[in-house]
């Protein structure tokens, strides 16, 4: 690991509040940070002993910016948030250099806002001290996007651990689980969020520093805590300048001219021929692109194409009342699409065994299909909506 990645600051992963206690708490060690809701705000406790925000105004390309800061080097410790409400700096020979001055004025916490500002509040949410130090929000300033960007980043993270970034339809989400695992879940329907898993990094159960970094020279990697690198989409060298998460559930990593360099390769309306092999989870659909046609793995153990907004069944395995095992399995081992009961026999597949099957899609007009890298029709409902 680079002697860069080795003094990247600590991000306290979603915690944007520090709280009152009952002993003077080290509230803010040197080098870790707090992070706003939105990610574009970061409260650092430098390693140069300078307590300062910096506010990302990513939706117009402009780099960090430092909005406010304490003045301050030479630190002990970091930051500490006093029994008596107060947040005080000590240098290294313990004299207090900076404070709030809320000592005593009934402060419970301190919050890094999305708008740049740090605020002391009160029990009842009164504000009782502020930076004031906020940019705004509205219009340009800032606006969550679906995109990484590559030097628009807080030292390196893009993604702490536990965050998510969303397409710009709200079909699709990509999160940094803190399991370690990175994903891209395909959201069926507002109204109906169950969540279904496209793509990840199958890094799940490791631990994870910080969370996905983009780096400067371009690769999107996760490190383990020795700092070993655990994935990495190996587009170092290239000249990809962001990686967005699209409509369809495809993670792409773009140049500054629309070239693509890396894909994740997943679609919400598709199962894709992979290792391990994908699962259709029972209780979960397959939307098409236009999200009009919902292939709908069942509870009763039938696989059903319903055409929207009617809720019209069109196709189905007639499978209904079998007790299926896990759901709808594409097998990466020979092509096959299968359903198979909870003693393990197979009671549906669409026999593509054998195949060069690559794809399995539930299309705009009903039809479920399955295709070949290179567009070959393997299988298909024939199923077609009413017009």
């Amino acid at each position: 690991m680079s002697e860069q990645n080795k003094a990247l600051p600590i991000v306290f992963p979603r915690q944007t509040t520090i709280y009152r206690g009952e002993g003077d708490e080290l509230a803010l060690p040197l080098s870790s940070s707090l992070i706003s809701e939105y990610g574009n705000v970061f409260l650092t406790m430098q390693e140069d002993g300078n307590l300062v925000i910096k506010f990302l105004t990513l939706a117009i390309g402009i780099p960090e910016k430092t909005i406010w800061s304490t003045k301050t080097k030479k630190i002990k410790d970091g930051l500490y948030f006093k029994s008596d409400g107060n947040l005080v700096l000590n240098d290294t020979d313990g004299n207090q250099v900076w404070e709030s001055g809320t000592a005593g004025k009934g402060v419970e916490r301190f919050t890094i806002e999305v708008d740049g500002n740090f605020v002391g509040y009160s029990k009842d949410d009164k504000v009782i001290w502020q930076t004031h130090s906020a940019m705004g929000t509205e219009g340009l300033i800032y606006k969550p996007s679906p995109s990484i960007i590559r030097g628009l980043t807080f030292s390196g993270i893009a993604l702490p651990l536990g965050r998510s970034i969303t397409s710009e339809n709200k079909k699709a989400v990509l999160e940094m689980q803190r399991d370690g695992n990175l994903v891209v879940y395909s959201i069926p329907n507002h109204l109906e969020p169950l969540r279904r898993p496209i793509w990840s990094s199958k890094t799940n159960g490791i631990k994870i520093k910080e969370g996905l970094f983009f780096q400067s020279d371009g690769n999107l990697v996760l490190y383990n805590l020795e700092g070993k690198p655990v994935w990495a989409s190996n587009t170092n060298g290239t000249e990809v300048d962001k990686f967005t998460l699209e409509n369809d559930g495809n993670f792409v990593g773009y140049g500054k001219h629309g070239t693509v360099f890396w894909q994740s390769d997943s679609k919400a309306g598709e199962l894709k021929r992979c290792d391990p092999s994908q699962f259709l989870p029972v209780g979960l659909d397959l939307i098409s692109e236009n999200g009009l046609v919902r292939l709908s793995m069942q509870d009763d153990g039938n696989l059903v194409i319903y055409c929207e907004p009617d809720h019209k069944a069109i196709w189905s395995t007639k499978t209904n009342g079998q007790k299926i095992k896990d759901g709808l399995t594409f097998q990466f081992s020979d092509g096959n699409l299968c359903l198979y009961d909870t003693e393990g026999k197979c009671v549906w597949a669409t026999m593509t065994n054998g195949t060069e099957v690559d794809k399995f899609v539930i299309q705009n007009d009903g039809n479920f299909v399955g295709y070949g890298k290179h567009g070959t029709v393997y299988w298909q409902s024939g199923s077609k909506c009413p017009c």
